[in-house]
């Protein structure tokens, strides 16, 4: 199953639990108004995309339970550091490296709820 979603207008995209497999579409990265992205508990694979960073109204992200590697991207982790994104969990992948918290606004971060 390739993973497709619906690109229309909308601040909110929630695509959990429904068996998604394949990778996450970069364009999603360009939905400039996206406030939410709800995409755990899926089989999604490879890795997150780096247009992610384009998500400036983005507050909450949840891609945790997928299949997920690599780490999360830069533009990503500028999102946390300037405040806009509050709650991103991401545990439960197989993602590598780490998030330190030192300097970023007041941010919740879910790498691994295990450790």
């Amino acid at each position: 199953m390739i993973c497709e979603f619906d690109m229309g207008v909308s601040g909110f995209r929630e695509a959990f639990g429904n068996n998604l497999s394949g990778s996450i579409p970069r364009e999603i990265g360009y939905l400039n108004h996206l406030i939410s992205l709800d995409l755990y508990n899926n089989q999604l694979s490879g890795v997150i995309p780096r247009t992610f960073g384009n998500l400036k109204s983005l507050i909450f992200m949840r891609l945790n339970s997928n299949k997920l590697k690599g780490t999360i991207p830069d533009k990503v982790i500028k999102l946390i550091q300037l405040g806009n994104l509050r709650i991103m969990n991401v545990s439960d992948n197989l993602l590598a490296g780490s998030v330190h918290r030192h300097g970023f606004a007041t941010t919740t971060i879910i790498q691994d709820a295990k450790a």
